[in-house]
């Protein structure tokens, strides 16, 4: 019943479908406003945050370079103070070797001669013998089976001639530490020692024998220095 009223109403008045309708059209209309305005604010909100995303991420790989530049750096820098040592640590170690050699700190082998003296000489012609093979290129001696180092001292004595405090007796045998060429020429040349030592002694022998290598023992004595002292370091 009511149905049929409402029908015949809207034939007799239009207005009374419309209005709804209209009312329906505005709602509708606000709906999809408002679902657009949602959408460009999301879209608007995800854009911003991309690009604070993009700026991040960009300033971080800025930091990560800059660091990762700053440890290169580093490395080259303790690398080229390593190299720098290691040149140093070389040389230190090559002055140590040499000074062990003059000293007598270290047992030495290689090529040089043996020179056999079986005659009478005096102390101080076994040192000129000492100086004239220093001065011929010997890099070590040793008399008799001692070394001899630069603070070495061959005297006479009233039991007879003494190497550091140590007596010795002919032959006298040097065994010389260099090249075999050259200190045969150096001995045997005119003028020489050799020379000298068969004018001053009739009779005189000595005998010269090449070696491929010779082994060189240790000073056998402890070096003191009584009046040397090492200077503190300022």
């Amino acid at each position: 019943m009511q149905v049929s009223q409402y029908l015949r109403r809207i034939a007799h008045d239009p207005w009374v479908v419309r209005i709804p309708l209209a009312v329906l059209f505005v709602l509708i209309g606000m709906l999809i406003f408002a679902q657009f305005r949602s959408e460009s604010a999301l879209r608007a909100a995800r854009v911003a945050a991309s690009g604070t995303d993009r700026a991040a991420l960009i300033s971080g790989l800025v930091d990560a370079n800059l660091k990762l530049r700053e440890e290169v750096d580093s490395l080259q820098a303790k690398l080229a103070e390593l190299e720098q040592q290691g040149g140093s640590l070389v040389v230190m170690v090559e002055e140590l070797n040499r000074l062990k050699l003059i000293t007598g700190l270290s047992e030495v082998s290689g090529p040089g001669i043996t020179l056999t003296l079986n005659s009478p000489v005096s102390a101080t012609e076994l040192q000129d013998m000492v100086n004239e093979l220093k001065n011929s290129g010997a890099k070590a001696i040793a008399l008799n089976g001692q070394r001899l180092i630069v603070s070495s001292a061959i005297v006479g004595t009233e039991a007879g001639i003494a190497v550091d405090g140590n007596l010795i007796t002919r032959p006298f045998v040097f065994q010389v530490l260099g090249d075999p060429d050259t200190l045969r020429v150096a001995l045997t040349r005119k003028g020489g020692m050799l020379a000298s030592l068969q004018a001053a002694h009739p009779g005189f022998q000595a005998d010269i024998t090449d070696a491929q290598t010779l082994v060189m023992p240790i000073y056998a004595r402890k070096i003191e220095f009584r009046y040397a002292q090492p200077v503190a370091a300022q």
